[in-house]
């Protein structure tokens, strides 16, 4: 399937988006698990983000300014701004473009749709779809009482099957030369109408799906100042980011 060059959906002139990450994803990959950043911090980088919580503690879902924690039993709970993450990324989104799809659509072709929407591998895109899922399968990390690396944890991760419901998919592609700072490709989280379920996105079948679009020119990293960060090694986790976010 061939990459589409959206129209504007909004021809209002927007400021121009900036992507937040709050720190390294290969810091997390090496099990830094813990920072002492807060989601009421977070929320002054923006809306729309996804992530995770001190100690592994579950999925981040930042939409429409509002945050949801997913644990390790699949259900939705709601986080104090209090809260602390060892890694997030969000942004103020602004969509730049909607596309509006008619049909269902298996999981390869709703792969190859987001492939299409993205007009250039090179840049950084904020993507909010919207859509009825008649299946959709999701994962969600357990606490950890003692850091590991991430990847022996994504194969214990429980994961969830849902059927026949609507909701939304937040969350970020980014280009593949940024790997050691952000998961490359897409990555996306889900949370249901209704806010009691949700996960991070395996694979899906959607019905008429809505994709909204946000190019992000730039990228802000935090840099954390822990013992933990500040004397870890991370030179050998390069190769773990790809495994550790999608297995």
């Amino acid at each position: 399937m061939k990459k589409r060059t959206l129209e504007k959906a909004d021809s209002t002139p927007q400021a121009t988006a900036e992507l937040f990450v709050s720190a390294p994803l290969i810091a997390l990959i090496d099990g830094i698990f813990e920072s002492k950043l807060t989601l009421g911090e977070l929320l002054e980088h923006g809306d729309l983000g996804i992530g995770t919580f001190n100690d592994l503690d579950g999925e981040m879902i930042l939409i429409d300014g509002e945050f949801f924690q997913v644990r390790g039993d699949g259900a939705v709970y709601r986080p104090s701004l209090e809260t602390h993450t060892p890694f997030a990324c969000a942004t103020f989104f602004h969509r730049e473009t909607t596309d509006k799809e008619k049909g269902a659509f298996a999981w390869h072709q709703f792969e190859e749709l987001l492939a299409s929407s993205i007009p250039s591998d090179n840049m950084i895109y904020t993507l909010r779809i919207d859509a009825h899922f008649s299946r959709i399968k999701v994962r969600s990390v357990p606490k950890q009482e003692c850091p590991r690396p991430l990847v022996d944890i994504a194969r214990e991760q429980p994961t969830f099957e849902y059927r026949n419901l609507s909701g939304s998919l937040v969350g970020f592609y980014n280009p593949h030369f940024i790997s050691p700072i952000n998961a490359p490709g897409f990555h996306l989280h889900f949370i249901d109408d209704s806010r009691k379920v949700g996960g991070h996105l395996l694979s899906c079948d959607v019905v008429d799906p809505v994709l909204r679009l946000q190019h992000v020119p730039s990228m802000r990293l935090g840099l954390p100042m822990s013992i933990d960060y500040l004397t870890a090694n991370l030179e050998n986790e390069l190769d773990e980011i790809s495994r550790g976010e999608r297995e």
